[in-house]
């Protein structure tokens, strides 16, 4: 019986204090359930698609968006002209001794269906890593 109130005060508060969560047309969003009554706490394996807007329970989910554009870094040895405010060009040692730096541009991208995967185990921020 008290199960059954419970899941009932979740579901009227469900319905009556939705929050709203939004998609950019270039971003997939990930739920992730801190607590569940159905179904399994803990980052949802569902993508949502861009361009949306959803409902969800406050206080018990979270909601993480990540852009599935292309991205460019910049790693460059000039602090002005690299993503980064340092110099983070690639250094490399030939055989003989002598080293070399590389200025690089890398062309990235997300996986919408790897969202998920991204959220539980390389976290929030993906561009910090």
């Amino acid at each position: 019986m008290k199960r059954l109130l419970l899941i009932s005060a979740l579901a009227l508060g469900t319905f009556q204090g939705c929050t709203c969560h939004s998609t950019d047309s270039t971003e997939v969003g990930v739920l992730t359930r801190k607590v569940a009554l159905i179904g399994k706490a803990g980052v949802q394996g569902e993508i949502y698609a861009p361009g949306a807007t959803y409902l969800f329970t406050p206080f018990v989910t979270d909601w993480h968006t990540y852009d599935v554009s292309l991205q460019n870094l910049s790693m460059t040895r000039d602090k002005t002209k690299g993503d980064r405010g340092s110099d983070d060009d690639l250094r490399f040692k030939t055989i003989d001794g002598n080293e070399i730096r590389v200025d690089v541009t890398v062309v990235w991208q997300i996986e919408p269906q790897k969202a998920p995967h991204i959220l539980q185990f390389v976290g929030e921020d993906v561009e910090q890593v």
